[in-house]
Formats: structure tokens, C-alpha cells, sequence
């Protein structure tokens, strides 16, 4: 469960910082070089994707992978009440 919500979060992320940035997932996957249909596959099996695709997506979106992350791990680390 707690990779499923992780993955979720990531996903939630990731589509969050392209419309920031006003970038397609269209034009993240031919600039990492994959077919948008193979990137969104990789999206939602996130803990499938290698280390040298995420670099390629975080170089290309000009942040760290820590920051496609973050803001779950605060999440994560806070009590439910």
C-alpha cells in the first residue's frame, strides 16, 4: 500500500511540475527519448524506472529528483490525527 500511495504521489508530482512549467508529457517523453505511451508506462510503474531515466526527466525539467519527491516525504513523516 504504502508504494502504491508513493507512486500515486509521484505521479500527482510529476503532472504538477509540467503544468508549472507549461511542458506536455507529449514533449518530456521525446526529449527523455520514449514514446509518450512507454513514459507513462514508466510513470505509473515508477518503482520500474532506472536511475539514468529519472536524471534524464529531472535534467530536462531543470530540478532535482529529491524535488519530484519532497513533498511526500513531509507528507509521509507527519502524524495522522
Amino acid at each position: 500500500m504504502k508504494n502504491i500511495i508513493k507512486v500515486e504521489w509521484i505521479r500527482f508530482k510529476l503532472d504538477e511540475i509540467l503544468k508549472n512549467k507549461n511542458i506536455t508529457q507529449y514533449r518530456l517523453a521525446k526529449e527523455v527519448g520514449f514514446s509518450q505511451p512507454n513514459l507513462n508506462k514508466l510513470i505509473r510503474e515508477w518503482g520500474n524506472m532506472n536511475l539514468s531515466t529519472l536524471i534524464k526527466i529531472s535534467d530536462f525539467l531543470n530540478i532535482t529528483i529529491d524535488e519530484m519527491i519532497d513533498d511526500y516525504k513531509i507528507i509521509k513523516s507527519k502524524p495522522l490525527k
